[in-house]
């Protein structure tokens, strides 16, 4: 391989806990009470939770991806109104330069209170500051625990999945290893899914346990979820499973990651950013002009391209996309910044059954899923062009 032909830039990494030492309520569950959804420490707290944090750097411009253990995060809702700003600033980079992403836990902090914010501004400066020249390798490979759980959230291993797996090396000039990053569609939530006794605990759920095994074998990893809607872990042919079961699917699973061969260097040259707000017609019951707007945010290191955007995709989309996008990998991120509801597939509204297609899960209509897979095949190729002429 030609030097000339590899992707370089620079990388930073913190990690920080979000444990905290305080009764907070926990969100990622519907009509929840105050009661049960109420973590009282230490005494519901089966783990730590984390922000993960990574800044890539390249021709003087920053991208800042800030990986929270949360179900979901809204500016207004979870945090407060300009955090991303703040992030931005903390960064020393753009406002749409920013990715809030999460692992989906639904075992985690409801609102991200100043506690908890106060630490994620610190680990985005801690992240700055330990920025250093890097090149990257990737691999996409196929496996893990992760399943399709329709309908109601059952497990369906007949029905079409994304189980592919990005996996991304960012190494030092030194060639040691870095940062490792998972870039896989699961809906990480089994523990208190259909369980409400369990709703009242803390825990760093599958990816959390897979995460920490990775950092206990001396990794410094981080789970990019991806377009995860519509899926979920397979406990032998249970959405659920007792805590234990849990942890060693989440460590079996890193096992399973780290053992992984085969490695590709990421080439290509340029650093290009784009921002697509775009008006989405929703269902007419919310009017007749009612719309959603949104938001797509990308960033390409030469041939290695992330695509964020603030809506929950069924996970078979990604594979969609997938086939024509001009970079390899392309890294998807479902929920980045924001939650407008799920973009569920066109055979999901032909079933009654399928909860994600209510109105309290997402405000679209059939067809959405072709036009969301159409604009984020625009998309993709805007972003290519933009870095054909950087």
């Amino acid at each position: 391989m030609e030097n000339s032909k590899i992707a370089r830039f620079s990388a930073g990494c913190s990690a920080a806990k979000l444990t905290p030492t305080r009764d907070v309520f926990l969100g990622g569950y519907a009509d929840k009470d105050d009661e049960i959804n109420l973590c009282v420490y230490p005494d519901h707290i089966l783990g730590d939770v984390y922000v993960r944090t990574l800044v890539l750097e390249g021709e003087g411009q920053r991208a800042l991806f800030v990986c929270v253990d949360a179900c979901v995060i809204n500016e207004g809702r979870n945090v407060y109104d300009g955090f991303r700003q703040d992030l931005a600033l903390a960064a020393n980079t753009q406002r749409d330069r920013v990715f809030i992403i999460n692992t989906h836990n639904h075992q985690s902090h409801k609102y991200l209170q100043e506690p908890e914010t106060e630490i994620i501004l610190q680990s985005v400066r801690d992240a700055v500051a330990d920025l250093e020249p890097c090149t990257g390798e990737y691999l996409i490979c196929r496996g893990g625990p992760g399943v399709c759980r329709r309908p109601r959230y059952g497990v369906a291993p007949d029905l079409p999945y994304d189980n592919t797996v990005t996996l991304l090396k960012l190494l030092r000039e030194s060639g040691e290893e870095k940062a490792f990053i998972i870039n896989y569609p699961l809906h990480n939530t089994g523990f208190g899914n259909g369980t409400i006794p369990n709703w009242k605990y803390m825990s760093p759920e599958l990816m959390g346990f897979a995460l920490m095994k990775l950092e206990q074998m001396g990794r410094t990893p981080f789970f990019f979820d991806g377009f995860y809607g519509a899926s979920g872990p397979n406990f032998s042919g249970s959405p659920t499973a007792d805590h234990d079961t849990i942890r060693k699917t989440g460590e079996d699973f890193a096992l399973w990651l780290a053992a992984r061969e085969g490695y590709q260097p990421v080439e290509g040259k340029g650093v290009s950013f784009l921002h697509w707000v775009r008006r989405i017609p929703v269902n007419p019951v919310y009017g007749p002009d009612a719309g959603e707007n949104m938001e797509f945010f990308g960033c390409c290191f030469g041939k290695l391209a992330f695509l964020g955007v603030n809506c929950e995709p069924f996970s078979e989309l990604g594979a969609e996309i997938r086939k024509t996008s001009a970079f390899e990998p392309t890294l998807f991120l479902g929920n980045a910044n924001g939650f407008l509801g799920y973009i569920p597939v066109s055979s999901a509204f032909d079933d009654e059954r399928e909860l994600e297609c209510k109105l309290n899960k997402t405000p679209f209509t059939k067809g959405i899923a072709e036009q969301f897979t159409d604009l984020c095949r625009q998309f993709l190729s805007a972003l290519a062009d933009v870095e054909e002429n950087s």
